[in-house]
């Protein structure tokens, strides 16, 4: 763990104490609702500047603004938190509204295309949130900064304060009721789960007596 101050083209930018996470890579490209391109899922700063040339790639900055204006990996496109959940009083951490999705994605120059790689100043929360939302529209090319701004700058690598123009694009957003639980899943769920012990316990041992009847490596009694 390591905490830093840099210094962007506007002065001093501080960035709070960070613990890098383990990288590992994607399921296979023939795992339904996960990501199939051949990228880690978790990027190190290194792999990422590597990447920051490509066109296809996006990087896109989720932390607060004025951590944005200060300093920011060049190219990144920042976007507000607000922006990738939606508050329906009193509940929050929502999904937004498809059309949302779709003119917040588009304007930050995302197409269903684009290989979007999230970073933040908090852990990874907020990327990752990010990730979320376009694995739930059936986004298949994404990846998380390991260790956020502070990871990358503390590999010394470059930070910009230029606000980057990028060419609009369209995203067409429909959600995969797949991989999101409503309420009407989670009452089932409860409902499952909450049946009596005994119920859960006969259904475990009528299959433990049915595997055992069916085991080819015991030969019957003489």
């Amino acid at each position: 763990m390591y905490c830093f101050v840099c210094r962007g083209a506007t002065g001093q930018v501080s960035f709070p104490p960070t613990k890098p996470v383990e990288s590992t890579r994607f399921a296979p490209k023939n795992s339904k609702n996960m990501p199939d391109h051949t990228l880690p899922l978790v990027l190190s700063p290194a792999e990422l500047d590597a990447l920051r040339a490509d066109p296809d790639v996006r990087v896109v900055d989720l932390c607060k603004t004025e951590i944005y204006v200060q300093a920011h990996i060049p190219g990144a496109v920042h976007l507000d938190y607000s922006q990738v959940v939606r508050a329906d009083k009193p509940v929050g951490g929502l999904l937004p509204e498809a059309g949302d999705l779709s003119r917040v994605l588009g304007n930050a120059g995302i197409s269903p295309e684009t290989t979007v790689v999230a970073y933040d100043d908090e852990g990874g929360g907020r990327a990752a949130r990010l990730l979320w939302t376009l694995q739930a529209i059936g986004h298949r090319r994404m990846a998380l900064l390991d260790g956020g701004i502070q990871a990358w700058a503390a590999e010394s690598l470059p930070l910009d304060t230029a606000v980057p123009k990028v060419t609009p694009q369209d995203y067409p957003v429909r959600y995969d009721d797949k991989v999101v639980a409503d309420h009407e899943y989670i009452l089932l769920i409860s409902r499952i789960r909450t049946r009596p012990w005994w119920m859960h316990a006969r259904r475990r041992n009528t299959g433990a007596r049915k595997n055992w009847r069916n085991r080819s490596d015991i030969s019957p009694a003489r």
